[in-house]
């Protein structure tokens, strides 16, 4: 009898060595979702998760990221009321203005009053006879 004791003893403790306990079940309070990038959004999950918060990744691009713009680009002539700055070819001096119309309609002012203003330069003796005439 006391055999069987023993044996029923070891297998009683065999038992209890073979149960191993149950990893502690989180229950998740919330979820959020971050950007996946590479060596943080790990360890950022693994912080939530201490607190009960279940984490999901996405990535950052997505195709429909680059594919769709709802919105078409408004070329640099056709943006309006804004504050435009024009380099002189000829030499360091820069034209600084604002306008409220389209950008490209206030260039083309801008060339024809250069044009009108680079026409009238003379020299003394073309001045003397443009008067005369």
């Amino acid at each position: 009898m006391k055999r069987i004791k023993l044996d029923m003893e070891v297998q009683k403790a065999k038992a209890k060595k073979k149960k191993k306990p149950k990893p502690r079940s989180v229950d998740h309070k919330t979820s959020v979702v971050i950007p996946y990038v590479e060596g943080v959004s790990e360890a950022v999950a693994r912080v939530y998760k201490r607190y009960g918060i279940s984490t999901a990744m996405r990535p950052h691009t997505t195709i429909r990221n680059l594919l769709v713009h709802p919105k078409d680009k408004v070329s640099k002539e056709d943006t309006a009321e804004c504050v435009y700055r024009i380099p002189c070819k000829n030499c360091q001096n820069v034209y600084i203005g604002e306008t409220g119309r389209s950008l490209g309609v206030r260039m083309k002012e801008h060339r024809k009053e250069v044009e009108l203003h680079e026409g009238k330069k003379y020299t003394r003796s073309t001045r003397k006879q443009s008067q005369s005439e």
